[in-house]
């Protein structure tokens, strides 16, 4: 057992200080990396490095290295300015061909940093092909697009994440056969945050993507906007044109005309086994053939579930309030506004202008925001007039939130009224409340306590000191340890949601903890009204150790994290430990690159958060800039002597440390603790030791000696350079020598 603790302890640590590697838009933009223009086709790429496009030349560097098959596979691009094409030439990052393996792709992380590419012309989008590992974030294009066959602003196909991008260009096709959309064209990926102000026209044509198409896996838009006109031929819509395959498109809104012919819905155009919910449309739907508030065709088991419109959809053809034609699926707890002017506009006295199954249509109601009675009556939802039964209300809020607690409660809404949207109501669905596994009772000893809620994705909250949780409370990643009588309060959290309610379980603890945890288990202070990470800390067999002793008001939680790639590797166990310490974060959302090298700066980091980051007074270098996420971990390490310079007044951050300095750097970290570092262990056993350098060898005999070093080789391998994954066991096994009670 010893031994597994050690491993995934040592892995968490190696998280952590990758991740400090990684600057994240949300602090500082990233302006400094390897020149994407400098780059030669046979270059190394490294998932450790910052690639940066400062210029023109850059962009057109990325394109070129990408179309001859450098991907950038686990690599970061990032944007440092805006760019404007006018005059240029330049073709599309990535080519795509069917079948997807066949295709050139991007597959790297592009971020905007906010930046804006502007003044591109004679191609089809910026991304000719985002990879199914691509992500296109943080990025506004605004460049008058036009093609013969499929055109998107940000990218023509799309297999990965396009999120937080902004379309401002005017985009159309002139091909029957494709489609255009304000960020993609086809969409077998994921489109999330995004918005759109250009006019997008043609065939097959939606504000954020074109289509669906036949071949796509589960593709999704969610929380975008559209405000730009659509208008197509074949299949308009406010969001997405055509879709055609089972996908999904939720909390979007549309607040842009459509128009045109065909198949025209606020939300999407033609839908077939796709599923639309929570999604609002504040525009007018005209034109000649099927339209509809929020569909303008519905077939093939499609699902539109929680959606309202508020405007006018008529033409010649059939008009519905929220669906056009309905030929097969359900249409379920929506409404449409069908009197805006005193008199029901053409087609807008139902919410299917022709329904083949009507059967499936429920909870569907009208309203009339002039009016000033609301009453709940009928089966069918709140309807307008005198109340034959139950309440007259004067307020449309108070009628929508009546008819969500009569009707549709299993689907958490709450409505409010929005000025921006000229006082129509807007709605926001809710999360729904976690449950807690087992829930509220009395136990003989600690108990290890469970959360989920049934909103797909939804983050969870949590408190165990009886406080209100927030969104800066502890966050659950797996089972909580209660071993005191505790008030455990949580909320869930999604994107375009409102927060939960908040779950309360009150836990008795009436005898002795005795199950052991994961290595994951990690103790949690109560400081300044929210949960802190007690870094130094172990939790076995139910009781939590700390240094000097002091358990009062501990509780406990298991916060290690698992990757893809440690997912039965030898290192699972010490990724959890470091992970759950937060000395580590991994390098993507999926992946903790184990067998990476650690750098110089990724280590002075890490210790330096062990120590929870107090401000350094050592000295700079010259090669450590200012804002480096590495800066503050060389002043402290050097000022407390952990580390020195190479001499020539450089640190040298981006250079792999050995097996032997992380071991001496361990130790002086150890004496300058005041812990006990008499053990000293024999280093004959390994037929390598001659290899050692002088100055860590009484560092290496008490590694040994302390059960602290690591081997995979039987050998000290003292010159090597140590990955991630080796100096979390180590600190792991530093961690349950040191912090045992």
């Amino acid at each position: 057992m010893k031994k597994k603790l050690l491993s995934w302890a040592l892995a968490a640590a190696m998280l952590l200080s990758f991740a400090a590697a990684l600057p994240m838009t949300a602090s500082a933009d990233v302006t400094s990396g390897v020149d994407v223009a400098a780059l030669t086709q046979g270059d190394a790429l490294s998932a450790q490095t910052s690639y940066v496009i400062r210029d023109w030349d850059g962009l057109v560097r990325l394109s070129e290295l990408v179309r001859a098959g450098t991907d950038f596979s686990g690599c970061r691009v990032y944007l440092t300015t805006d760019l404007n094409a006018a005059g240029k030439s330049f073709s599309t990052i990535g080519l795509y061909s069917y079948p997807y393996e066949t295709a050139v792709p991007f597959n790297g992380l592009f971020d905007g940093q906010g930046h804006t590419i502007s003044g591109l012309s004679g191609v089809q989008g910026l991304f000719g092909c985002i990879g199914k590992q691509g992500v296109v974030r943080n990025l506004t294009v605004a460049s008058d697009l036009q093609a013969e066959s499929y055109v998107g602003g940000v990218a023509v196909y799309n297999y990965g994440l396009v999120e937080r991008c902004v379309n401002t260009g005017d985009i159309s096709n002139t091909d029957k056969t494709s489609a255009a959309g304000g960020l993609v064209g086809a969409n077998y990926g994921t489109v999330r945050s995004c918005t759109n102000s250009g006019t997008i026209s043609g065939h097959k044509v939606g504000g954020m993507v074109g289509i669906h198409p036949t071949g796509a896996v589960n593709p999704v838009v969610e929380i975008c906007t559209n405000s730009g006109t659509v208008d197509g031929t074949s299949s308009s819509g406010g969001l997405v044109g055509a879709s055609i395959v089972t996908a999904t498109v939720q909390n979007c809104e549309n607040t842009g005309t459509v128009k045109g012919s065909g198949n025209m819905g606020g939300i999407v155009g033609m839908a077939g086994n796709t599923t639309v919910r929570n999604c609002a449309n504040h525009a007018e739907i005209g034109g000649s053939g099927d339209m509809g508030g929020i569909v303008g065709t519905a077939v093939y088991g499609s699902a539109i579930y929680n959606c309202y419109s508020s405007g006018r959809a008529e033409g010649i053809g059939r008009a519905g309030g929220l669906v056009g034609q309905k030929a097969d699926g359900i249409l379920q707890n929506c409404y449409w506004l069908n009197d805006i002017s005193g008199a029901p506009a053409l087609g807008m006295s139902d919410a299917v202008g022709f329904d083949y199954n009507s059967v499936q249509t429920r909870n569907c109601s009208a309203f009339d925001f002039d009016r000033a009675l609301w009453s709940p009556s009928g089966t069918n939802g709140v309807f307008m007039g005198e109340a034959s039964s139950g309440m007259i209300y004067t307020e449309l809020t108070q009628a929508l939130n009546a008819w969500v607690q009569a009707y549709a409660r299993q689907t958490c809404f709450r409505w409010e009224v929005d000025t921006a949207k000229s006082s129509y109501p807007s709605l926001l669905e809710q999360a729904i409340m976690p449950s807690a596994t087992p829930a509220t009772g009395g136990y003989g000893g600690s108990v290890s306590v469970t959360l989920e809620s049934e909103t797909q994705g939804a983050r969870i909250y949590y408190t165990v000191d009886g406080s209100t949780p927030t969104l800066t409370s502890l966050a659950y990643t797996g089972p909580i340890l209660i071993s005191q009588t505790t008030t455990l309060k949580a909320m869930a959290v999604q994107t375009g949601m409102e927060n939960s309610p908040v779950m309360t379980e009150i836990y008795t603890v009436t005898g002795d903890a005795g199950e052991s945890f994961s290595p994951g288990m990690v103790a949690l202070r109560t400081q300044d009204e929210r949960q802190i990470v007690v870094r130094k800390s172990l939790v076995q067999n139910g009781k939590i150790s700390v240094p000097g002793g002091d358990t009062t008001g501990l509780s406990a939680a298991d916060l290690g994290k698992t990757f893809a790639d440690t997912d039965g590797h030898w290192s699972a166990d010490a990724v959890a430990f470091v992970t759950a310490r937060n000395l580590f974060l991994g390098v993507s959302e999926t992946e903790f690159a184990p067998d990476s090298s650690m750098t110089r700066g990724m280590l002075v980091t890490v210790m330096h958060r062990l120590e929870d980051e107090p401000q350094g007074q050592g000295e700079s270098f010259s090669d450590v800039p200012a804002g480096a996420y590495y800066e503050d971990g060389v002043r402290w390490a050097s000022g407390t002597g952990l580390v020195t310079g190479v001499g020539d007044n450089l640190f040298m951050p981006e250079s792999s440390i050995t097996r032997e300095q992380f071991v001496t750097i361990l130790y002086r970290y150890a004496v300058s603790q005041g812990y006990d570092v008499s053990q000293s262990g024999d280093l004959s056993g390994y037929a390598d030791a001659s290899a050692l350098s002088d100055y860590a060898r009484e560092a290496m005999q008490w590694a040994v000696g302390s059960g602290i070093f690591f081997s995979q080789t039987g050998r000290l391998d003292a010159r090597e350079p140590a990955t991630r994954a080796q100096v979390a066991q180590m600190l792991m096994n530093f961690g349950i020598c040191y912090w045992a009670g």
